[in-house]
């Protein structure tokens, strides 16, 4: 077995409360503090009897009898208190005039100490006297460990024991004290300068050559709007009035009469001719080719002329979808961009009609929505086919901007009807009423060409195609210019302060 460690006590330096461990060979000796050099006697040695006589609160000196004696009112309870020379005399009680005898106090039954406190007890270190953990581990006894060679049983030895024998607590066999096995040296992680790579100095790294970084101009659309700004504070320094106001925001300025100003000039804003002449040629050819194909095979006898105006017929539908499919898109993007201000479109829907189909979509559900309700009050009430279409289109004249717009502003082809939308058109009822008929005067010029030519021929009114498409672009144009000022009068009015 090996030796029990030596008892250490702590001992405070009476000069700087340095704190200090000592053994029973250093009591009564002179030391000497490390931290302020002071000298002192170490003092004697504490045996565990003595702390506990000391800590003992049994063995210390009996406390101080109490002045007062509490008792309780055996009528009411009301706590009393008396003296102790009045132990065996009635008190009376103030609140119901009871008496009720004083007795003795009893005393109190001294409380055992735990066993915990007795003997030596942990202290914590000072924040000033705490040694470094080197320091610590340094005090530690070193104990080496020893294998029983019978049974295994596990023992520890100290460095005074190499050598020795120790007996087994478990099978008495002596075991030799051996000296522990010096920790080999670690290897080196880094190696030498002659051992480590060096590099090549014909594949040495040259010097970076020069690059000239080139000043960002933004994108397009950036572009354009930093030069349309520049313009307008040109005209303003020269005493011109703008043509366009923004705000503090950037955003553009409600004009007065938004729905009679920079409608006919948009026809001719970037972007637009080319648009209007392609959209014309694809409304014209596929248009002539299908009242020719039906006049085709209505009027002919011949099997093949019935065949190819079929095929003509069926071709023709297939290239007006696609006409209608690019023709929705540009539709809504005229509505979306003048519904924020512009005065023209920055970005234009590719012709493909396939990245148009969504817009398709949602003018197609917006043109049968708005259609539906004529359509049924002109099947109940309307007995000839013009009352019909005159429900029909009247229905289309209404209902049309409203789903349009709604669709537009909440971004779903689904919000076919917007409460907002229509309240703000109920607040502007003027400016509601002069859309309606500006809207309405557009396609009565455009229509009664088309109505007066086509009792000539079938295919002439085909020739108003351009006409069409031009009253088709300003509607979407006006609509839009609609839609930014009921956005508009919507809109909570901003202080300044925001």
């Amino acid at each position: 077995m090996s030796a029990p460690p030596s008892k250490k006590q702590i001992f405070n330096c009476p000069n700087c409360g340095a704190k200090f461990e000592f053994g029973e060979k250093m009591a009564g000796r002179s030391a000497k503090c490390q931290r302020c050099g002071h000298l002192f006697a170490v003092p004697k040695f504490a045996t565990s009897s003595d702390r506990a006589v000391e800590k003992n609160p049994e063995k210390r000196a009996a406390p101080a009898p109490p002045e007062f004696v509490g008792i309780s009112c055996r009528v009411c309870q009301t706590r009393l208190a008396g003296r102790l020379s009045q132990v065996g005399q009635p008190i009376t009680c103030p609140d119901c005039g009871a008496q009720t005898i004083l007795k003795a106090p009893v005393p109190e039954k001294a409380k055992p100490s735990p066993a915990a406190l007795q003997g030596e007890q942990y202290e914590l270190w000072d924040a000033d006297a705490t040694p470094m953990p080197s320091e610590l581990l340094a005090a530690q006894p070193k104990y080496i460990a020893v294998h029983c060679r019978l049974c295994g049983t596990l023992m520890h030895a100290t460095e005074d024991q190499i050598g020795q024998e120790v007996s087994c607590p478990d099978c008495a066999t002596r075991n030799l004290v051996v000296p522990p096995a010096q920790p080999k040296a670690r290897r080196e992680v880094l190696v030498s300068d002659a051992e480590a790579y060096q590099l090549d100095e014909d594949f040495a790294p040259t010097e970076r050559p020069v690059v000239i970084q080139s000043q960002y101009k933004g994108m397009l659309y950036e572009q354009e709007h930093e030069a349309e700004l520049a313009s307008q504070a040109a005209e303003a320094a020269r005493g011109k009035k703008p043509r366009t106001r923004t705000d503090v925001r950037g955003r553009a300025i409600l004009p007065r009469w938004p729905l009679l100003t920079g409608i006919v000039p948009f026809l001719f804003s970037r972007g637009l001719p080319q648009r209007w002449l392609a959209m014309s040629i694809g409304l014209f050819l596929p248009s002539m080719m299908l009242i020719e194909g039906v006049i085709a095979w209505q009027t002919s006898s011949d099997p093949r002329a019935i065949f190819g105006g079929l095929v003509a017929s069926l071709v023709a539908c297939v290239a007006l979808l696609l006409w209608l499919a690019a023709f929705s898109g540009m539709l809504v993007a005229i509505v979306a961009e003048s519904s924020e201000g512009h005065d023209r479109v920055h970005v234009w829907p590719p012709l493909n009609f396939l990245d148009s189909m969504p817009e398709l979509f949602c003018v197609l559900i917006a043109a049968a929505v708005s259609t539906s309700p004529g359509f049924i009050v002109g099947q109940v009430f309307g007995e000839a086919t013009w009352q019909k279409a005159v429900c029909s289109l009247g229905s289309v004249w209404l209902l049309f901007p409203l789903v349009l717009l709604s669709q537009l502003a909440a971004s779903s082809p689904w919000a076919l009807l917007s409460g907002h939308l229509i309240g703000a058109a109920f607040r502007r009822p003027l400016s509601s009423l002069l859309c309606y008929l500006e809207s309405a005067c557009l396609f009565g010029a455009s229509l009664t060409p088309i109505a007066a030519t086509a009792s000539i021929r079938p295919s002439v009114p085909v020739l108003f195609a351009p006409l069409m498409v031009a009253a088709l672009f300003l509607y979407g144009r006006l609509l839009g210019r609609w839609g930014w000022l009921l956005a508009e009068s919507s809109r909570p009015k901003e202080t300044d302060d925001e």
